[in-house]
């Protein structure tokens, strides 16, 4: 997929950026449904992973938060304007290879 980044223009299909943020809104969704899960273990067994103090249920809940609205929301966000915005305007993206450059930039 990688080879996106540096193609021509017309040599990027349409809805590439689509299924790019699509792709990494679900990568999100199971990290921040994995920290979830994390969290409710802290809850359940308090001693789990005691004494690492990065670890402590304070900080891991604003680690799990943060990984669902800016992670998950976001990219199901971006990838359904990716879509629905060619699709209602009958036309295609002014640039397939910016919302795919777009999409890794604000993953790293």
């Amino acid at each position: 997929m990688l080879k996106y980044l540096f193609a021509k223009e017309d040599d990027i299909p349409q809805g590439t950026a689509a299924i790019f943020f699509g792709v990494s809104s679900i990568a999100w969704f199971i990290i921040g449904t994995g920290l979830g899960s994390f969290n409710a273990a802290k809850l359940a067994f308090p001693d789990f992973f005691h004494g690492l103090y990065a670890l402590q249920f304070g900080h891991m809940r604003q680690v799990h938060v943060h990984a669902v609205i800016f992670g998950w929301i976001a990219m199901a966000f971006a990838a359904s304007m990716m879509y629905i915005t060619p699709a209602l305007g009958n036309t295609k993206l002014w640039s397939e290879k910016l919302g795919v450059w777009n999409c890794l930039l604000y993953n790293v």
